[in-house]
């Protein structure tokens, strides 16, 4: 009796082969190779990486998602790490994409423009627009120059212009304050002349003597009821709120 490798069969009746076509291998996931059925998807059939699918006695390769190349050759990513990849692109599942649009379309704000720049992606609101751009961006107002707060502790903040007409904030000490309204207000000693004792008035928040740089020359002042009371000397006569000349019954005659 001789045996033939590769047959199948009754070798007193006859052999043959396994299969001729592909049609004859009973399991669908098979396919006829050499005369003999092997698995459709077999070792070597699909490139390095790639995924196999037997169907109708066919492999059918693909490279798995997010990965490049041809799968009867070899499938490869794209990135591992941002670095990988161009500065306006960030690495999302082993591909280079847009930090604008992956994995997040909506990363900014409504009305936030995106900018992809160290494959990050920076939201800002548009020029005359204002806001969280995280979150929305509105139309800017006169009232937005005071947010953030950009005045000293308890001053006040108001819309302004600088010199050039250009809208800024402007920052006062409140009435009754005093201080650097850039770094801080303070509660001042006055507010009014009844706060101060009789012989002062208050000038600029502080009691002061009302006397000082308030007469003329050759006057005499006396402070009263929080008020500058100027008299010419003795000897002197004129207006002591400008000046006092000595008086002519004074002079001497020669």
């Amino acid at each position: 009796i001789i045996f033939f490798v590769d047959f199948i069969g009754n070798p007193i009746t006859g052999c043959r082969y396994e299969c001729e076509t592909d049609r004859e291998c009973s399991n669908n996931q098979h396919q006829c190779v050499n005369k003999r059925c092997q698995p459709a998807c077999r070792d070597g059939v699909c490139g390095e990486n790639a995924n196999c699918l037997a169907r109708n006695n066919k492999p059918i390769c693909s490279c798995p998602e997010n990965f490049l190349g041809d799968p009867y050759s070899r499938c490869y990513t794209e990135c591992i790490n941002h670095s990988d990849c161009q500065d306006n692109r960030a690495c999302v599942l082993f591909r280079c994409k847009n930090p604008c649009s992956e994995p997040n379309p909506n990363v900014c704000g409504v009305g936030a423009d995106c900018e992809a720049k160290s494959h990050k992606a920076i939201c800002s609101c548009p020029r005359g627009f204002t806001g969280d751009p995280f979150v929305s961006c509105r139309e800017f107002n006169k009232q937005d120059l005071c947010k953030p707060d950009p005045c000293g502790d308890g001053a006040l903040c108001q819309p302004g212009t600088d010199r050039s007409g250009n809208s800024r904030p402007v920052c006062t000490c409140p009435q009754g304050y005093r201080g650097d309204p850039l770094t801080k207000c303070v509660r001042g000693e006055c507010e009014n002349d009844n706060e101060c004792t009789s012989n002062q008035a208050c000038f600029d928040f502080k009691c002061k003597d009302p006397c000082t740089d308030a007469c003329g020359i050759n006057s005499e002042c006396r402070a009263l009821n929080h008020g500058a009371i100027c008299s010419c000397r003795s000897g002197y006569v004129g207006n002591p709120l400008e000046a006092c000349r000595e008086s002519q019954s004074n002079s001497r005659i020669f």
